[in-house]
């Protein structure tokens, strides 16, 4: 508070009152990450290596990348210059054209930005030209048939003398994997974005064409690096073009989650709203006020409430309306218990991995279908920020990551239950610590509202029914472990009935020494 100026938030706070109120062209899409989200991994979330945009654009050890962002701009000019065949091109002309959407590219972040005019126009310049080498020489090493983008595109492979073949960052031969796949989480980030219309004015100018043709040029080369390069949670890839483009990390959710359809999905307007202990709730249904609007305010006392909540299902009123029936139904829904993975499977519940979707999960004559999910040392960056997007976004209404990472912690919760989903195939990949498993999937417990999950919620109230039956599961449970325990070897079920005889002659010696000591 030593910095802050009264006069000057004084003077803005009067200025902005008489002003007239403007309402908002177009929400942001790019957002600040939580308190609560980096107090859970800071590291998921905050760039390592190299700084995109201008929420992190000067921390001191970002600053190593900025040298290769401007030989990515000279090489850019160098594109463009070959494929207009202007060699008097300069990249002044690339800041003209990203001035004129200046005021759209500061709306795009939800907190604003302290860079304003020419330093805003350059830098996020030069961050689109460092995204766009990287990944088109990055996809250099691809074979041919595996890219389905132009042929000019890939015929373009660091001809040019300068920069050197053996540049560090964009060079056919250079030996920085770890480097690489560092830049490659990074650019996945949050807020580690730059609007995606940057990108596809500066391949506008480099095609010297109409932006549809850029817009779905830049299309291909990213769903291509997706499912060629970048590690996806799920197998199947989205084909189709993505609806939402807002940043790179709209794209890859799309790559890694398909396209929302009207048919595997519920209406967005049955989204629960929990009734929390907030002054900000109004009514019995639990309607939100502003303050709740943005998932941004989420602290990890609101996380702790809602998880108490969860605990125990809320009692219903007699003779309520039919919005408070209907909001303590969904309510109920939520507070559903399933058994766990090891309980399903000591309960005779069979496991398959050949859903290709999230939106195919079902469970049917006691054979419940899952998603494979892949993990490996780099997954908690990737579902971190996929979720993250969800719960920060309001452009997600069917949080379909967050509800199967939900879906999944409610049957895993232990780590034998994560031992179980790997000896399933349900679990794979080269992350073996239970516990960093189970912690990630516990991140989707951080957004207040259900997702929407027609093929989820289906499944969960299945399983509940099977949750109604515990009795059977526990018994059955008993008899496995003990099976396991003994039934498995036979010295040891040889062992232990020598013993129960040796016991019992013990007793009945006891018995009769006691008997003759009384007579």
């Amino acid at each position: 508070m030593s910095n802050f100026d009264e006069k000057q938030w004084l003077d803005d706070a009067k200025d902005y009152i008489r002003h007239k109120i403007k309402p908002y062209e177009a929400p942001p899409c790019i957002f600040s990450i939580s308190k609560a989200l980096l107090e859970e991994c800071k590291d998921a979330y905050v760039p390592q290596i190299v700084s995109i945009g201008p929420c992190h654009f000067g921390k001191e050890h970002l600053t190593g990348m900025e040298r290769f962002k401007s030989d990515a701009v000279r090489r850019e000019v160098l594109r463009i210059q070959f494929a207009t065949d202007n060699s008097d091109f300069k990249f002044e002309q690339v800041i003209e054209r990203i001035k004129s959407r200046g005021e759209e590219i500061k709306r795009c972040y939800d907190k604003g930005t302290q860079f304003n005019g020419e330093v805003l126009h350059w830098m996020v310049a030069r961050d689109a030209c460092f995204i766009l080498e990287f990944f088109r020489n990055h996809l250099s090493g691809v074979q041919e048939d595996d890219y389905d983008g132009d042929d000019d595109d890939m015929s373009f492979k660091n001809d040019f003398e300068f920069p050197p073949k053996l540049h560090p960052i964009f060079g056919k031969k250079s030996e920085n994997p770890g480097v690489k796949s560092e830049i490659k989480k990074d650019l996945i980030k949050l807020d580690n974005q730059i609007p995606l219309f940057v990108l596809e004015d500066i391949l506008a100018m480099e095609m010297s064409d109409s932006p549809d043709r850029a817009n779905a040029k830049l299309d291909k080369l990213l769903r291509t690096m997706f499912d060629k390069i970048y590690h996806r949670p799920f197998e199947f890839c989205g084909k189709t073009k993505s609806e939402r483009r807002n940043h790179i990390l709209d794209i890859y959710h799309h790559s890694c989650l398909g396209a929302v359809t009207a048919e595997n999905e519920e209406e967005t307007g049955n989204e629960l709203k929990l009734n929390v202990c907030c002054p900000c709730f109004t009514g019995s249904n639990g309607v939100q006020c502003s303050c709740f609007e943005r998932p941004l305010q989420q602290s990890e006392k609101l996380r702790k409430h809602i998880e108490r909540k969860r605990s125990k299902p809320p009692s219903t009123a007699v003779g309520g309306s039919c919005e408070n029936v209907k909001a303590s139904k969904q309510r109920k829904e939520w507070w559903l218990k399933i058994p766990s993975a090891v309980e399903l499977k000591n309960g005779g519940v069979k496991f398959l991995t050949n859903a290709r979707e999230v939106t195919d999960i079902r469970y049917e004559g006691k054979t419940l279908t899952l998603v494979p999910l892949k993990l490996d040392v780099d997954s908690e960056v990737y579902i971190r920020n996929l979720i993250a997007l969800e719960i920060c976004s309001p452009d997600y209404k069917h949080k379909r990551m967050t509800a199967y990472c939900q879906f999944m912690y409610e049957l895993c919760r232990t780590d034998k239950g994560v031992d179980v989903m790997r000896q399933k195939g349900v679990i794979i990949g080269n992350l073996w610590y239970s516990k960093r498993v189970t912690q990630l999937l516990s991140v989707s417990n951080l957004t207040i509202s259900q997702p929407a999950c027609k093929s989820i919620k289906e499944t969960r109230e299945k399983l509940s029914n099977c949750y109604k039956t515990r009795r059977s599961i526990l018994l059955r449970s008993l008899w496995t472990e003990f099976w396991n325990a003994y039934g498995s070897k036979p010295w040891l079920v040889v062992g232990g009935f020598g013993a129960t005889l040796v016991l019992c002659l013990t007793a009945i010696q006891v018995f009769c020494l006691f008997k003759h000591c009384g007579a």
